[in-house]
């Protein structure tokens, strides 16, 4: 799995939703490691450091979320999404302090979901 970078906390800044893409993509993984922040010397970054010297020395903080396996492109309401795909979007949103809105389980247009916001 390709290492994604930590979402900066947004919540505050009044942001509109945010749309989830390629969640069809994520099933088959038997954990989903997703970076919380990264430290560096002893102290712990929540956004990206300011400095990019200091990024390059950062150990990444990562959060193991349980994956799934089910195959989500045939999905067509967000009630069928599986639990554990759920709890992370609802993770996603805890982290970043926005909410998601939509998700996409598929390459075409009827495969983005709406979901509540």
């Amino acid at each position: 799995m390709a290492e994604c970078h930590r979402l900066p906390n947004h919540g505050a800044d009044g942001l509109d939703p945010l749309g989830l893409e390629d969640l069809v993509l994520i099933p088959g993984y038997g954990e989903l490691p997703v970076c919380t922040g990264y430290s560096y010397e002893g102290k712990t970054y929540r956004e990206f450091p300011e400095h990019q010297s200091v990024f390059h020395h950062c150990t990444p903080e990562y959060k193991r979320l349980p994956g799934w396996s089910e195959d989500i492109s045939k999905v067509i309401s967000a009630s069928e999404i599986p639990k554990q795909a759920r709890a992370y979007i609802a993770f996603l949103e805890s982290e970043c302090g926005v909410p998601i809105s939509l998700v996409s389980v598929g390459p075409e247009r009827d495969q983005t979901l709406r979901i509540a916001a």
